[in-house]
């Protein structure tokens, strides 16, 4: 018998062995929630938030119930972030169509968010909360421009980031916050903000959209922006101590981001220009795209016109079509992310290629 095992192979046998506890399972929301309700989002706590065919916010609370928010004297609610507290930030529109950003507290009751002291313009746009209530945005000065802004104690507090316009994106539970802000026309650079201090990356047409705990960004980047639009093309990276790993789809042009979650997954989308997008999920340099997931667990011949929400749990809300009926769903998409080898595994390993190597020298001494 002769033993071509090497090592090589070995290693990568018990670490396909690792990448195989990836699995995926999808809830049909639709069913268990009933029909007429588009989810935007999910916490880590399962709570979702959403819009009923009467464009008001719909919230399944702490209970377990699904549950309307008033309208009151305005015409419509529209979902916007929701905390892993419970509570949710949503958009009110009023008859004469303007729009005022509130918060709804898990016991039904809602505060407005104000906007910056001394503006004519009251409310302010909420982009992120963290554990902590802490939110982020932007909202408008007295001169009109949109400024980045965090929200303590029900007020907007600007961030005193460069003259022009600027909005934060991302907050975490290090209170370490994203965003971009204007250095010309029609031109950003990303910005990290943490303890007081405003720190720039990425150069000219960057954003950053998220942060997690572990203090990785995950935004955007503009390139070849100088010559006629159908050149430019836009690449989603994430942004670690100092470095940019750019996340890139076979086939595809353009790549955006969505979310990022605390175990670094990213979820994005990909297109070729205008055409309808694909969304993808990004894990330690692998890309999986929603729709095989999706025709892998039963839905082939369905197609996607909308993702959103990932939490740290690796769940997300995929808004699916069937091409055939017409048919919408709206589902919750879970995922096992790849785990990180323990220790013992490691030492298993090394054990394994000991053996390996034992067995190769025996079977030369034979």
């Amino acid at each position: 018998m002769h033993l071509k095992l090497t090592m090589a192979a070995a290693a990568a046998f018990l670490i396909a062995g690792q990448a195989a506890a990836r699995d995926f399972s999808i809830d049909n929301l639709t069913a268990r929630y009933g029909e007429g309700i588009t989810w935007a989002s999910i916490n880590n706590a399962g709570e979702l938030i959403g819009m009923n065919a009467d464009r008001g916010v719909e919230l399944r609370l702490r209970s377990g119930s699904v549950t309307l928010s008033p309208g009151e004297d305005f015409n419509a609610n529209y979902p916007g972030v929701l905390g892993n507290d419970g509570s949710a930030y949503i958009i009110r529109q009023t008859p004469e169509f303007e729009s005022q950003s509130w918060r709804r507290a898990p016991d039904g009751t809602l505060t407005p968010v104000h906007g910056l002291a001394n503006s004519p313009y009251p409310s302010g746009n909420v982009s992120a909360v963290n554990d902590s209530g802490i939110a982020v945005g932007s909202a408008m000065n007295n001169l009109g421009y949109y400024r980045a802004v965090v929200y303590q104690g029900g007020n907007a507090i600007d961030l005193g980031t460069a003259r022009g316009e600027s909005s934060a994106y991302g907050i975490n539970n290090n209170g370490t916050i994203v965003g971009a802000y204007q250095i010309g026309n029609y031109v950003n650079e990303a910005f990290i903000y943490s303890n007081g201090q405003l720190t720039t990356f990425g150069g000219a047409d960057s954003t950053a959209k998220h942060i997690n705990d572990a203090n990785v960004v995950a935004g955007e980047k503009i390139f070849d922006n100088s010559g006629p639009m159908p050149h430019a093309y836009t690449r989603a990276f994430l942004y670690e101590n100092g470095a940019t790993t750019y996340i890139s789809v076979d086939g595809k042009r353009d790549t955006h981001v969505l979310d990022l979650n605390n175990s670094g997954m990213v979820l994005g989308t990909a297109s070729n220009g205008f055409e309808a997008y694909d969304y993808f999920l990004y894990f330690q340099g692998e890309t999986i795209l929603l729709k095989d997931i999706l025709a892998a667990e039963g839905y082939a011949g369905w197609s996607i016109d909308g993702a959103i929400g990932l939490n740290d749990n690796d769940q997300l809300i995929v808004h699916a079509l069937n091409n055939a009926t017409g048919e919408a769903r709206e589902l919750l998409l879970s995922t096992a992310a790849l785990p990180v080898p323990e220790p013992g595994t490691w030492a298993m390993l090394l054990a394994g290629l000991g053996c390996v190597g034992m067995l190769k020298r025996r079977a030369r001494a034979a």
